[in-house]
């Protein structure tokens, strides 16, 4: 039984970021500069890295964004 009433519907993680994009801007701009910004580890090792953490929270959203972006990237 979920506590607040907009979790009724919820279907992920994105529910939340777009109910709130004001709220949400700074957290979505941070994780943005973080992915993309110049860094020892290329933008795809980032994205494994990602896609692999996503994983072991085992969140369903964040492993389909982050296998797309490997895939618009040409990473198996």
């Amino acid at each position: 039984m979920p506590n607040l009433t907009y979790a009724q519907d919820f279907q992920g993680v994105a529910d939340v970021f777009l109910r709130d994009p004001t709220g949400y801007g700074p957290l979505l701009q941070f994780i943005e500069d973080v992915m993309t910004r110049d860094s020892e580890l290329t933008a795809a090792e980032r994205e494994m890295i990602a896609a692999y953490v996503s994983q072991l929270n085992a969140c369903r959203f964040c492993i389909g964004v982050h296998h797309s972006t490997l895939a618009a990237m040409n990473v198996d």
